[in-house]
């Protein structure tokens, strides 16, 4: 294996009179971090557009609002929230191949465009029917930017840094939520929607100057270009052969195999890789976050809490990004699997007591239930919010990245769907407390597939995660 390295990265030289650096420097990794947080700017507008509901619907549903537009009924209003989810599966399907055809960067910057005509549309929408179409409008591009911004940051990242850098994705995302959270308890209908424009745009300036992934400049031919983006991601004296000649392999091993969805399923590693994406995307949405998130108000109040729904909306935005980005700091420490435990089973925990508190309908402990949905959305956000997308990045070569996360994202968004759709249904019928006492036992489920199913792929190469998946090791 090392004489073959050697030989391809001998070859890259002579073909391409790409001559090695003076030195041999390590990776420089302030350069992947810009990269990284410049292209979740595009999940940071993905945040905006998630929250938006939350202090939007506030205004177009008060009949006494003066400054809104227009009014919606509560049913428009769930319409309103649940189509964006409709979109962002549509979206999803063929972002992954369109990114695979022209390229992760021109397909993110692509898909800034309806992202931002989902906000004009909104500023000039005179109905319900008009928030329809720019909800399915931002939908497709959420759906886009859920696919391609977690496989660009896992192409771009050194394996020392690609957990941090992964859990990018997320943080950037709770960090949105927060910053519409905080404008929109201030600002009116018109204001709102244009201060959640303007992140997309300062996307667009910003992302424009970044390289493209080497993994996609390797598949179309591109070497030289591979080798430059290489350098502007790990320092121009970084001695970049040893790491060319590894993906230079890997993708003439993808160019040997088609990508279709059987060929996919026919690979023992690209089926283990898929089932556990798909799997980590449902426990992610089975566990009832957005349920829990939504009524995050009604809960406060019947606690006994003097915030205003729009503070303890600010409350949980700050708790959110404050656990993401502890996440972040420790993904490379303690790994992928620890934070998944963690936050599975002390979210299964969380949620049976608050099902236990609102069933017995206790009295003269109005703080456990604030403590309960504190709790869970803290682990929350430590483990099962940023890995399932960081993972998503990780576990697939780069002939099944643009099935395999199309697939991910679609079922994500679909149980985003059948969550928010179905949390009142259910509740009328069973109970608030079973509710919780069924999101409690689908988290308890996916810690026991977790411990016996997902590998740690912390520190690896993606040849040593495919190696991982192949033969069916979690460490």
């Amino acid at each position: 294996m090392a004489e073959e390295t050697a030989a391809a990265a001998q070859e890259l030289m002579l073909d391409e009179n790409v001559e090695p650096p003076a030195g041999s420097a390590p990776a420089k990794t302030w350069p992947q971090y810009l990269a990284a947080l410049t292209v979740t700017l595009s999940s940071l507008s993905v945040g905006t557009v998630l929250s938006w509901t939350s202090p939007a619907l506030m205004e177009l549903q008060d009949a006494n609002a003066t400054s809104a537009p227009f009014h919606v009924t509560q049913d428009e209003g769930s319409w309103i929230g649940s189509l964006l989810a409709v979109g962002s599966m549509v979206g999803s399907l063929p972002a992954g191949r369109v990114a695979q055809v022209v390229g992760r960067r021109p397909a993110l910057l692509g898909l800034a465009l309806p992202l931002a005509a989902s906000w004009v549309v909104i500023l000039a929408a005179g109905g319900a029917a008009t928030l329809y179409c720019a909800r399915l409008l931002a939908g497709l591009a959420v759906g886009g930017i859920s696919a391609v911004a977690p496989v660009y940051i896992a192409e771009i990242a050194h394996s020392s840094v690609r957990g941090t850098l992964g859990s990018f994705f997320q943080l950037m995302i709770t960090i949105g939520v927060l910053y519409t959270y905080c404008v929109g308890a201030a600002a009116p209908y018109h204001a709102l929607a244009g201060a959640c424009l303007a992140p997309v745009v300062v996307f667009c300036v910003a992302f424009f100057f970044m390289p493209e992934t080497p993994s996609h400049l390797l598949t179309k031919g591109r070497r030289r270009d591979a080798v430059r983006a290489l350098l502007r991601l790990r320092g121009a004296q970084y001695d970049y052969r040893d790491e060319i000649a590894l993906l230079q392999a890997e993708v003439d091993e993808s160019s040997r195999r088609k990508a279709s969805v059987r060929d996919v399923l026919r690979s023992p590693a690209a089926r283990r890789g898929l089932l556990l994406s798909l799997g980590l995307m449902a426990i992610q949405q089975l566990s009832g976050i957005n349920a829990v998130v939504f009524y995050t108000s009604t809960i406060f109040k019947e606690a006994g809490s003097s915030l205003s729904p729009s503070a303890a909306a600010i409350v949980v935005g700050v708790v959110m990004a404050a656990a993401t980005l502890a996440s972040s700091l420790l993904m490379d420490r303690l790994g992928r699997r620890a934070l998944l435990l963690l936050s599975t089973a002390v979210m299964a925990v969380a949620l049976a007591v608050l099902g236990l508190h609102i069933h017995l309908a206790l009295q003269g402990i109005g703080w456990l239930p604030l403590v309960c949905v504190c709790v869970y959305i803290v682990v929350f956000s430590l483990g099962m919010g940023p890995v399932p997308w960081l993972m998503m990045g990780e576990l697939f070569n780069p002939e099944a990245k643009s099935i395999a996360s199309a697939a991910s994202v679609f079922t994500n968004y679909l149980l985003v769907f059948v969550i928010t759709k179905t949390f009142e249904p259910m509740s009328s019928a069973l109970g608030t407390a079973v509710v919780y006492w069924i999101y409690a036992g689908l988290c308890a489920a996916g810690a026991v597939f977790v411990f016996f199913l997902v590998p740690e792929t912390k520190g690896k190469t993606m040849q040593q995660i495919q190696e991982m998946l192949a033969t069916g090791k979690t460490s």
